[in-house]
């Protein structure tokens, strides 16, 4: 099978998988017959995704990095809970990240993010990408800062395009430098486009 079919396959099972959870879940024991103690998740794929320009914006000053970049994770089987996906931000990377006066910054993923599913009357409407947190620095030291919160995004199977939402759901805290441009308290949004593989 394609490495294309292969992760679509993957995904599409991952959410028939989920949709079912959810239904059983709502239901009594004696209704679903199956055991309310909860499922163990076992990895299924591994993926990656790239993506050539990556945003990652503080909607309140104004101001935006551009990067180059690239996640990886794993998907897992769904359980009785929501969570889909691994982002393993240790080791994916945000390269080549340009920002205000031409000043270069270095942008790292803080832990592991985890996607979330949404479900409206059992079908996965969405996801949320919660735990997220960068860290993020210029070479010479003008400025530091870091940004937390949470992600909105979707997936497309048909594409293999997982996307960002470029709300500003993020906040800024630990603001060192900067000129008085980036304050702990702004928004701050990352928006991109990754087209998924294993």
């Amino acid at each position: 099978m394609a490495r294309g079919a292969r992760i679509a396959a993957a995904w599409i099972g991952t959410l028939a998988a989920l949709a079912l959870n959810v239904t059983q879940a709502t239901a009594s024991p004696a209704e679903s017959g199956v055991s309310t103690a909860p499922a163990i998740a076992d990895p299924i794929i591994t993926y990656t995704g790239t993506a050539p320009s990556t945003t990652f914006g503080d909607a309140t000053g104004g101001l935006s990095l551009t990067c180059e970049s690239t996640i990886t994770g794993s998907a897992t089987e769904a359980t009785f809970g929501l969570q889909l996906l691994t982002l393993d931000a240790a080791a994916s990377s945000w390269s080549q990240c340009t920002g205000p006066l031409g000043l270069s910054f270095d942008l790292v993923g803080v832990g592991s993010w985890q996607f979330n599913a949404m479900t409206q009357s059992g079908s996965v409407t969405g996801y949320t990408l919660a735990d997220v947190t960068f860290h993020i620095t210029n070479p010479d030291g003008v400025c530091a800062f870091d940004a937390t919160g949470s992600v909105l995004a979707t997936y497309d199977s048909s594409t293999q395009q997982l996307d960002t939402n470029p709300d500003p759901t993020l906040e800024i805290s630990n603001v060192t430098g900067c000129f008085g441009l980036i304050n702990d308290g702004d928004a701050a949004d990352w928006s991109a486009s990754y087209h998924i593989s294993i």
